[in-house]
């Protein structure tokens, strides 16, 4: 089954976004706020069950806002194995502050 998944930051005016498309294992990263002072960042866990996740996979992140978001393909060379379930998260770093506002969900790669 082909899917597109998405959530955003828990901020109540959603800074960071991340999306997963199976088709292609297209993960993409963006920024939609400019000049608040933070910029995204996705992550992609290996799944280990409901409540744990694995070792990282790889991350993207994004201080543009400009619209254009940080992408990554399988074509790339960031292939996410077709049938296995991955951990996603989506923060706003920035600030000083570390991460904030994450996010997490288990997204399935099945095609």
């Amino acid at each position: 089954m082909l899917a597109t998944y998405g959530m955003e930051t828990d901020d109540g005016n959603p800074g960071g976004r991340i999306e997963f498309r199976t088709l292609g294992d297209v993960v993409s990263v963006s920024d939609q706020q400019a000049g608040d002072g933070f910029g995204a960042i996705g992550y992609v866990y290996e799944y280990v069950n409901s409540t744990t996740r694995g070792d990282l996979v790889y991350s993207l992140r994004d201080d543009r806002a400009d619209g254009v978001p940080a992408v990554a393909r399988a074509s790339d060379g960031h292939n996410l194995t077709e049938g296995r379930t991955y951990w996603f998260r989506i923060c706003l770093i920035g600030n000083g502050q570390g991460l904030e506002y994450c996010d997490w969900a288990a997204w399935s790669n099945q095609e």
